[in-house]
């Protein structure tokens, strides 16, 4: 890892579907994946915000990878179109409430489509009257994201009218998408500010001009902003020099008035130590370098606890450190239950420190997701890194206050989606805060001296 890289994690982008000035914050190509979460999920998310993945009110029926839809009702599908990988979008056979030109198959069936008792601005997706798409924006504990529009890129088929807006209020201007326009901004009524630890959502509302249409979309791109604080990170782990496991733990510039342990992690992983990649069934870590990069490598284990597939537990008394519930916990001990990697702040006797989040940098492997917390509290709010999502910040509930002289424990945990998966990181940083406390004044030691002597004269 660079020295003071996670400084210029506010640096973002331009992606080519955008046709704006502004900063591109996520996008969704539609492009990879085997199924439609995979499909719908987000990437080239700018460092500082977490954005989810698009979601489909439930009048839609989703066709999946390789499917057109193609049934009476709302739905959506993935495949290739004029050489790109597209979303399909279905509009209904029939209007909601209505008996022509198709009348519904049942009374509970609606479309999505168009403005009106079937259209709205909600974010409750599995509920006629809302909007048809949502989609959550998060910003991390030290940014503020402000959105202020979506481009979308048109392929092929009917025309379609989008709005934008924050869920629940007043439906965005429209724009109609088309072969002659096939590359267009909706805006916001007005730019929507998320704040630092809050989440947003927002709806997007379609339309067309002909019931029983379809209409193919490339990709969508989120538009807006990001502003991080410019402080430097109370420390970094790096892994990159030692010639011992401890010593590649240890934390690098740490901030003056605090004092941070290296990292240690739960007996459940096998250390492997420089120079090699974890390469047996348990959990492991080794070090070593991956991408130009000096990275610690995290294996997650063959097996899950307490089950007999995809591979038993090579014994009774194994298990694993990765995932969530019994095996997975926000205790600082190193026993079964507790969050594989633990380390400790303490602030010296003339400051106090506050932590707000960590910042986690990927080099290649498997998707990971990230929680810090304070030892014993509710997890932190998870993120997920990835290639599309190479560095992210992720935030503890809220931040946590070292008084002076104090010390205390931080747990941070580690989940994928797959068994037998190999990570390559390339560093943490921890953020927050250093604040000195003030000596007290002579001037109140004159004071204080004052009234004790007068105290002795009354006397």
């Amino acid at each position: 890892m660079k020295p003071k890289k996670f400084l210029m994690a506010g640096l973002l982008t331009i992606l080519p579907i955008s046709s704006t000035n502004a900063e591109v914050l996520a996008e969704w190509t539609f492009n990879t994946g085997p199924t439609s979460v995979d499909r719908l999920a987000s990437g080239s998310v700018a460092a500082g915000s977490l954005v989810s993945g698009l979601m489909f009110n439930q009048s839609f029926t989703d066709f999946g990878s390789g499917a057109v839809p193609n049934d009476v009702h709302d739905g959506f599908g993935f495949g290739g179109n004029l050489g790109d990988q597209v979303i399909f979008l279905h509009r209904a056979e029939y209007f909601d409430a209505s008996e022509v030109p198709a009348p519904r198959p049942t009374l509970d069936d609606y479309t999505s489509w168009g403005l009106g008792s079937s259209q709205g601005t909600g974010a409750d997706v599995g509920t006629n009257g809302n909007a048809p798409i949502a989609f959550t924006v998060t910003a991390d504990a030290v940014s503020t994201v402000t959105i202020e529009s979506i481009t979308v890129a048109f392929t092929s088929g009917g025309g379609i009218i989008l709005g934008f807006q924050e869920a629940g209020s007043t439906s965005g201007a429209t724009v109609t998408l088309n072969g002659a326009n096939p590359l267009l901004d909706v805006p916001l009524d007005a730019p929507v500010v998320v704040g630092p630890g809050e989440t947003k959502t927002f709806t997007i509302n379609i339309d067309s001009g002909a019931l029983n249409s379809l209409h193919n979309i490339d990709g969508i791109s989120l538009n807006g902003s990001v502003e991080r604080e410019e402080h430097p990170p109370l420390a970094e782990w790096t892994f990159n020099s030692g010639a011992t496991s401890v010593e590649l733990l240890a934390p690098s510039d740490v901030v003056e008035g605090a004092t941070i342990s290296g990292l240690s992690f739960n007996d459940s992983f096998t250390d492997f130590g420089p120079g090699a990649v974890p390469n047996d069934v348990h959990d492991g870590f080794g070090f070593g370098g991956n991408g130009g990069d000096q990275v610690i490598f995290l294996h997650r284990a063959n097996y899950f606890d307490g089950s007999a597939v995809p591979s038993p537990r090579p014994t009774v008394s194994d298990y694993t450190s990765w995932g969530q519930g019994s095996a997975q916990g926000t205790g600082a001990g190193s026993s079964n239950g507790n969050a594989p990697i633990a380390f400790t702040i303490g602030a010296d006797a003339a400051t106090s420190v506050t932590v707000d989040s960590l910042t986690i940098d990927f080099t290649s492997g498997g998707a990971s997701i990230w929680q810090i917390q304070e030892a014993g509290a509710v997890e932190g709010a998870p993120g997920t890194l990835n290639s599309g999502n190479p560095l992210i910040t992720v935030a503890l509930n809220a931040p946590v206050v070292i008084g002076a002289g104090e010390s205390k424990t931080f747990t941070i945990n580690v989940n994928s989606g797959a068994l037998n998966s190999l990570h390559n990181i390339d560093g943490l940083a921890l953020n927050g805060t250093v604040a000195s406390i003030p000596e007290p004044s002579s001037g109140i030691l004159l004071c204080l001296g004052a009234l004790a002597l007068t105290r002795r004269q009354r006397k």
